[in-house]
C-alpha cells in the first residue's frame, strides 16, 4: 500500500543521503518557504554564498528539522553560511520587510509557466539539450523512477544523433 511504498522512499532517501553526509530526520515543520527564498534572491549577485545558504537551509530543515518561516533560524543558516556582518544585517532587515517579495513571486510564477507541472518538491527537470524535449519528475520518486525518465531521455539523445542531430544531456 501507500505507507509501505512511502517506507521504502524514505529509506532509500536516508541511505543515499548517508553516503553523502546527509542525516535525514522527516521532522522538519511544513511551512511557507518565501522568506528563505528572499533570502536566496538577496544573494543573486553572489551565487557561491548563495549556494552555501541553500546548503544550510536544507540542512536546517531536512537534517535538524527547523521551520522554514522562522526567521532566527533562517538568519543562524545566514550565519553558518558566512554572510558578513553587512550582509547579516540587510539579511534581518530583508526579513523584516516585503523587500523581495515581487521579485521571489515572479521568479516562481516564470518557473510555473516555464515547466508543466511544477507543482512538487522536490521537483527535477531532465532537459535534451539541443532539442525543445525535457523530462519532469515531480515530487519523491523512487530510484527506478528516475532511471526510467533518464533512460527515456537517453534515447532521445541516440534518435536525434541517429538523424544527424547534435542533442545532448
Amino acid at each position: 500500500g501507500d505507507d509501505a511504498q512511502v517506507a521504502a522512499m524514505v529509506k532509500d532517501l536516508t541511505d543515499v543521503g548517508e553516503l553523502d553526509g546527509i542525516r535525514f530526520k522527516f521532522q522538519g515543520v511544513v511551512a511557507r518557504t518565501r522568506d528563505a527564498h528572499r533570502l536566496v534572491w538577496m544573494l543573486r549577485e553572489k551565487p557561491s554564498l548563495q549556494g552555501l545558504l541553500v546548503e544550510e537551509l536544507f540542512s536546517a530543515y531536512h537534517e535538524l528539522g527547523l521551520s522554514p518561516a522562522d526567521e532566527e533560524a533562517l538568519l543562524s543558516c545566514a550565519v553558518r553560511a558566512g554572510l558578513s556582518s553587512a550582509e547579516l544585517e540587510e539579511a534581518a532587515a530583508l526579513l523584516r520587510s516585503s523587500a523581495g517579495e515581487d521579485d521571489v513571486g515572479a521568479e516562481l510564477l516564470a518557473a510555473h509557466e516555464r515547466w508543466e507541472m511544477l507543482s512538487g518538491v522536490p521537483h527535477f527537470f531532465v532537459k535534451v539539450v539541443g532539442s525543445p524535449l525535457s523530462f519532469a519528475v515531480p515530487g519523491a520518486q523512487d530510484s527506478a523512477t528516475f532511471l526510467r525518465v533518464l533512460r527515456r531521455a537517453l534515447d532521445s539523445v541516440r534518435a536525434s544523433r541517429a538523424s544527424g542531430g547534435s542533442a545532448k544531456l
